[in-house]
């Protein structure tokens, strides 16, 4: 694991393909954290296998949907097209997610 947070920053970001301003206050104020962080999302993504790689990143970019994170959502349906996700079943989580938020 990098030791910097800078170091963390990146090998978090080149996993991710998202830059986000506050992973690297979050390196640098508390490493650890960020540490334990890298490690849930390559254990989640990586290692599990109960759950096809599409539909986690369908989860993902469900959870971007309903936060207005337009930049994370678009990188997620890439990935879930990239994993064998249909169009189909994209709209339909969506549309699953959309009535619990009370996004009208």
């Amino acid at each position: 694991m990098p030791k910097t947070g800078k170091e963390m920053v990146k090998a978090i970001e080149s996993k991710t393909g998202v830059s986000r301003p506050w992973r690297q206050i979050l390196s640098e104020l508390d490493p650890e954290f960020m540490d334990i962080q890298t490690q849930s999302y390559s254990y989640v993504f990586e290692k599990r296998k109960s759950l096809p790689l599409k539909f986690k990143e369908i989860i993902e970019l469900c959870l971007d949907t309903v936060t207005g994170c337009e930049a994370g959502f678009r990188i997620h349906v890439r990935r879930a097209f990239k994993n064998g996700a249909k169009v189909e079943e994209i709209l339909e989580a969506m549309e699953v997610t959309q009535p619990s938020t009370g996004i009208t």
